[in-house]
């Protein structure tokens, strides 16, 4: 568990490009509570099934679902919400202006 934050470190401390150096060390600190954290979340959920082969099928489709691709919905329409379609009204005003300035 504690093997792949220290390979992430020093991989992120070879390459800086992919991260500042100073952030490094919460980089790790994070990685490791987030193992952490996986390893209780598989835990519970395997205890909470009853057949162990249905139970890894349900915390397969639980990380990738909740954890993974859930959030990335989630946040898609958040922000589109949040935008109001911000980006389509600027692109008008843009248009409109070229169209005067001739």
């Amino acid at each position: 568990m504690f093997i792949p934050p220290v390979i992430s470190a020093i991989v992120l401390l070879i390459f800086t490009d992919i991260i500042d150096i100073e952030n490094v060390p919460e980089f790790f600190i994070l990685f490791w509570i987030f193992g952490c954290t996986l390893n209780t979340f598989s835990y519970l959920f395997s205890h909470i099934f009853n057949d162990p082969e249905t139970g890894i099928k349900y915390i397969s489709m639980i990380y990738s679902l909740g954890f993974l691709i859930g959030p990335l919905v989630l946040w898609g329409i958040f922000s589109s919400l949040l935008s109001g379609g911000r980006q389509n009204r600027r692109d008008d005003d843009n248009d409109a202006g070229a169209d005067e300035e001739e």
